[in-house]
């Protein structure tokens, strides 16, 4: 319980400003009124860019405050840029004086080395820049002149390379971030960039085994054409050095043939003084992890008078080994031991080892029960050499509510709720509540999660769910069960088993009805799943780097209890490229394929099961589902008519997108989709792909990138539809279609 005694409440007697001068005292009072914290920032506005701020208070009777706010204007400083045309933008960029809250010559200092560095990397490799400080009106005006100097521009005709054998030719290239000129790109020299260039080369024959290697460069400037530079790398190979033979000294305690693999240095490798570093990391690793906490490791190496073969030698202290005694637990309030012993990868009498305890912390912390967690290690018994180890915890939140808003092509603007409760009687578990609606649909979902599956370390859930959607050509509500075990191969990949059990009800149907089979317009869909799910990107939100790849297979049997037999899988692959110039290079691959296990095999999928395409995610050149097989229509005069669309057994789709940064936070993108699906297996036509182009923009936010498409179809057709002016004259496709929606395509 908190007693708090506010006192009496102070009123303020007088205000004071001192030091400003009489033209802007009035702009001091408004900007007072409102916020005295911008004050400096708006005299910086008007070129005071020292300017300070400080607020004296005085108590007085009577529960009374004199407040003095003493500014400290300093000069008046105005930036002149003589001899280059810096936009407002780059100037304000390159110039710390406008974003800085003191006015110091060390951000004189900086702005001049500024200005000289962006026009070098122009290309302007003689650039100088020089500022001059000129006062005016006693101290009251500062100008800062900076003279630039920027030189003749060079650009970057070819690179070669001089005394380096062929076969290192192409590896070596591909280490060069500076590139040379083509026809339809400039390629300006920087010359830090090809210093950089330079080391990279360097490194790299050392990492080969050329541990004498020299690496410098000429430049070439060709006479008859003015700006033009050709960069020689000149390279001095010497000798390369094999590692001849490995030896270990003073392992004892661990087997030393374990102590050899751990190094990962074999006879023949290139001998090089990174990688003998490196081995010794890896062997000290392992001796830590082994629990000797004290382990000292000693690389040595000697090359042979031709500088082409080296013995190495490592030579090990090892020092005293720490095992565990016990593992301490405190801080649990409602969580039962029990379930956090599950958790804890440090055993008693197993080594002190610093990866069983990073181990241990990754898992108390991402199982979601703990605000904070310490590991600490006691000193160790100086008799038993052993150590107990005690576990902090602090339990977070047992309940959590989310909600969001989003907004994408299919299901238009939709809310989603969830609120959690976890750690369920203290025993790890958690059950959650999820909603979400939107005006093509809602979803609901109940479930359970816990941490093992009768014992074994697998993690279940356990949900019901009740669905409904509203499509192009059919809406459809479903509810059912559902069980899920998950299982972490690596990292990067996961393994999910999944069961479920649910009741389809279709309505509102757009379709012939031979086109779906009546039977599963009301299907009892009984469906196992196997998915293996590898993500290797650099962020999921907004990826530049990497590759996110989905493999499923499901199969619903009459055995398990399904009206509608069938075998069905998706596979995606999605890969992210970096390119020069922030830009990333994206490649989008999707096959899906479906049978029906029947009397009739060439039956369609249940309508709910079939693929589609068409929309934000992948033709953009269509309308929602569009772009997949459509019914058929007849006529009274015996024509047939394409009708909505029902889908198909047969997805492939090929995306591509080259995403480039245009101002901050707003990106733009260009686009190729491909592909189509197909009714059945037997019918699929490679030849008949659908192509579409587009651009589009995505402006950067905390929830993903807001997405704006528009793309259009290269391959218009004439067709024969119900979306005809007149449904008896045949009628060009629409051109193209706008998207807007709330993350990447893909």
């Amino acid at each position: 319980m908190f007693h708090i005694d506010p006192g009496v409440r102070a009123r303020l007697g007088s205000l004071a400003i001192d030091g400003v001068p009489s033209h802007i005292e009035a702009h001091v009072r408004r900007e007072l009124d409102q916020k005295i914290e911008s004050l400096a920032a708006a005299w910086k506005e008007l070129g005071y860019y020292g300017a300070q701020v400080s607020v004296v208070e005085t108590s007085l009777e009577n529960h009374r405050v004199d407040v003095r706010v003493t500014p400290s204007m300093g000069p008046r400083v105005r930036i002149e840029v003589e001899g280059w045309d810096f936009s407002e933008k780059e100037l304000r960029k390159l110039v710390p004086l406008f974003s800085e809250a003191r006015f110091t010559e060390d951000l004189v200092e900086e702005s001049r080395v500024n200005l000289e560095e962006d026009l070098k990397d122009k290309g302007h490799r003689d650039a100088a820049a020089t500022v001059e400080r000129e006062t005016k009106g006693g101290e009251d005006q500062l100008i800062l002149h900076f003279r630039v100097a920027p030189g003749p521009k060079f650009e970057v005709a070819a690179i070669e390379i001089e005394g380096l054998r062929a076969a290192l030719d192409a590896e070596v290239r591909a280490l060069f971030v500076t590139t040379s000129r083509r026809r339809v790109r400039s390629a300006p020299f920087r010359q830090k960039t090809w210093d950089a260039d330079l080391k990279e080369v360097r490194t790299y024959l050392e990492s080969q085994g050329f541990h004498q290697a020299r690496v410098d460069s000429l430049e070439r400037i060709d006479p008859e054409a003015e700006g033009l530079v050709t960069l020689v790398v000149r390279v001095e190979e010497g000798p390369r050095a094999l590692v001849e033979r490995v030896e270990l000294q003073g392992a004892t305690a661990l087997e030393p043939s374990a102590v050899l693999a751990a190094a990962r240095l074999e006879p023949s490798d290139p001998f090089a003084m990174s990688e003998l570093v490196a081995a010794r990391e890896r062997i000290l690793t392992l001796y830590r992890n082994e629990g000797f906490r004290g382990a000292e490791v000693e690389a040595r190496s000697a090359v042979d008078e031709r500088g082409e073969s080296a013995l190495v030698t490592f030579v090990v202290r090892e020092g005293e080994r720490t095992r565990v005694d016990r593992v301490i637990l405190a801080g649990l309030r409602v969580t039962k031991e029990s379930s956090v012993r599950r958790l804890v990868a440090i055993e008693p009498g197993e080594p002190l080892s610093p990866l069983a305890i990073a181990e241990t912390r990754q898992n108390l912390v991402s199982s979601g029960l703990f605000r904070s967690v310490d590991i600490e290690p006691l000193a160790p018994d100086p008799e038993t050499l052993r150590s107990d180890v005690l576990i902090t915890v602090s339990e977070g939140p047992r309940t959590t509510f989310a909600y969001g808003f989003g907004y994408e092509e299919q299901q238009l603007a939709r809310a989603e709720v969830e609120v959690t409760r976890r750690n369920l009687l203290g025993r790890n578990r958690s059950v959650s509540l999820f909603t979400r609606g939107s005006f093509r649909g809602a979803r609901f979902i109940t479930t359970y999660r816990q941490q093992d599956f009768f014992g074994y370390p697998v993690p279940t859930f356990v949900s019901f769910f009740a669905e409904q959607e509203d499509r192009s050509s059919f809406d459809y509500n479903r509810v059912g069960v559902g069980l899920q075990l998950s299982k972490r191969i690596s990292p990067d990949q996961n393994l999910f088993l999944r069961y479920r059990f649910d009741q389809t009800r279709v309505f509102q149907l757009q379709v012939d009805i031979d086109e779906i089979d009546r039977r599963f317009r009301n299907t009892r869909i009984s469906a196992l799943s196997l998915a293996s799910v590898t993500d290797r990107r650099d962020d999921p939100l907004n990826p530049r780097n990497g590759q996110f790849r989905i493999l499923d297979v499901e199969w619903s049997a009459t055995a398990l209890g399904t009206e509608a037999p069938y075998l069905k899988g998706l596979a995606q692959q999605f890969f992210y490229f970096p390119m020069p110039r922030d830009m990333v290079a994206a490649v989008g691959l999707r096959l899906g394929v479906g049978q029906t296990y029947r009397e009739d095999r060439d039956a369609l999928l249940p309508l709910a099961e079939r693929y589609f395409a068409g929309g934000a995610t992948t033709l953009r050149g269509f309308a929602l589902d569009e772009a997949s097989p459509k019914r058929k229509i007849p006529l009274p005069n015996g024509d047939v008519v394409d009708g909505e669309p029902i889908g198909g057994n047969v997805l492939t789709l090929l995306n591509l997108e080259l995403r480039f940064p245009i101002l901050g936070n707003l990106r733009g993108v260009v686009f190729s989709d491909n592909g189509n699906v197909y009714r059945r297996l037997q019918v699929i036509e490679l030849l008949n792909w659908r192509y579409n182009m587009g651009f589009g923009f995505r402006y950067d936010t905390p929830f993903g990138p807001l997405r704006v498409d528009y793309g259009f179809k290269l391959d218009r057709r004439t067709v024969r539809s119900i979306e005809c002016p007149d449904v008896l004259t045949p009628c060009k496709e629409s051109l193209g279609r706008f998207h807007v929606s709330l993350g990447h395509a893909f």
